[in-house]
Formats: structure tokens, C-alpha cells, sequence
């Protein structure tokens, strides 16, 4: 493994979660010890990366210019939300950097004040080329410019929660590093992000393979 985007750090690093997944509700709760990050824009300087995917919704004019020069240099840059707790107008200028946002609805409806998930990607849209919604069971929306779609989810047998944001995200990276159509990329999302809960963790994540067949129906 190419451990050159790795930071090393002195001795022990403790960094827990603990997940509390029920029928209802998911929450996590971690503890992380301090430590000295590298800053974003030096991060992108020295990997330049063809894809930026963010986690979380970071904010701040330092996190714009970054996300800046990555586009700059020719990188997509995908920002998830992880339940950010800010108001679209605290983080407009990083947005107006993010080439696909992927919140899922009750983030988007927090973020925007809107009243429907439809009306909260719309108001998004006016920030960020390509949105994205997670519906969970409900499935997931996007809109591009005037090219809106929504898919629904597969009926499955749901283990466990944990991951399928993530999994969900890669797979919608996926379709766009192949040249997927808006409608494919949410598809591909859809079907990783709906695997994975059949499984503890991500442990069910589809392959690209499974994933592909999945979209095409088999």
C-alpha cells in the first residue's frame, strides 16, 4: 500500500466509535486524541488527486480556496454532509466550490429551511452543479441544471446502517469516473448504498462488478 498520503504520528493514536444502530434511529458517538492535521490545500498540492471526495461538510475560506485549486487543477470535488449542523449561508462560498454535494434529506432540509426534499435540492442546485439527496429506504434524487431524476430503493433485509453513506457516495464516484449519465450514477448509488445494509459495516458492499449487474437488472 501507497503510504505516501498517510500522516505518522508519535506513539498511540486512539481513535473510537461506537455505533448505536437501532430499527428507528443510528447515532454514533467517538473520541479522537489531538492531533496536528496537514492543512487541505497542502494536502491537494502534493497528491493533486482526479477525485476529491469529502467526508463531511467542511467549511471556512481556507476550505474554499483549497477546494479552489483542486478544481483548478482538474479534480471533481464530491462533498458529503454527516449531519453538519450549519445554515446554507455559513457554507455558500464552499459550496459554490463542490462539483457534486450528497446530503441526505434531513440534512438538505436543515441546511436550507425548505419545506420539501425537492425544494431543498432546487435551492442547493442554485450553489453546487450536481446535488444529490439520500432518501434511505425511500431511495435517492439528484438534479443537475434542469435534469432531475429519482430512483427508488430495492426492498431488502436491513442488518445494519452503518456505511451505506458511504458506500452510496463511492458508487455514484464510480459512475462519474466511467462517464455514467446522471440516471446511471444515481442507480449505482442506490444499488451500493442498498447492499451494504444487508451486512454488518460495509462488509456487504457490492463489487464493481455486482454493482453493474445490479443496475442492469440481473
Amino acid at each position: 500500500m501507497d503510504g505516501s498520503g498517510f500522516t505518522a504520528v508519535d506513539g498511540p493514536q486512539r481513535n473510537v466509535t461506537a455505533v448505536l444502530s437501532g430499527a428507528g434511529d443510528r447515532a454514533m458517538v467517538s473520541y479522537r486524541d489531538p492531533a496536528v492535521e496537514p492543512p487541505l490545500g497542502e494536502l491537494v498540492a502534493a497528491h493533486r488527486p482526479r477525485v476529491l471526495l469529502l467526508p463531511i461538510l467542511r467549511h471556512g475560506a481556507g476550505v474554499a480556496r483549497a477546494l479552489g485549486r483542486a478544481r483548478a487543477a482538474g479534480a471533481l470535488v464530491f462533498m458529503d454532509c454527516q449531519d453538519v449542523p450549519v445554515a446554507l449561508g455559513a457554507v455558500r462560498d464552499v459550496l459554490a466550490q463542490v462539483d457534486v454535494f450528497a446530503p441526505n434529506a434531513e440534512e438538505a432540509l436543515r441546511l436550507t429551511g425548505a419545506s420539501t426534499v425537492e425544494d431543498a435540492a432546487r435551492v442547493l442546485a442554485e450553489v453546487v452543479g450536481t446535488v444529490v439527496v439520500k432518501r434511505g429506504a425511500d431511495g435517492a434524487l439528484a438534479l443537475r441544471g434542469k435534469e432531475f431524476c429519482a430512483l427508488p430503493a430495492p426492498a431488502v433485509d436491513v442488518v445494519d446502517t452503518t456505511g451505506a453513506g458511504d458506500c452510496f457516495d463511492a458508487g455514484f464516484v464510480h459512475g462519474l469516473l466511467g462517464g455514467a449519465d446522471l440516471r446511471t450514477c444515481l442507480a449505482l448509488a442506490v444499488a451500493c448504498g442498498s447492499a451494504s445494509v444487508t451486512g454488518v459495516g460495509s462488509s456487504a458492499a457490492p463489487t464493481r462488478a455486482q454493482a453493474a449487474e445490479r443496475v442492469s437488472g440481473g
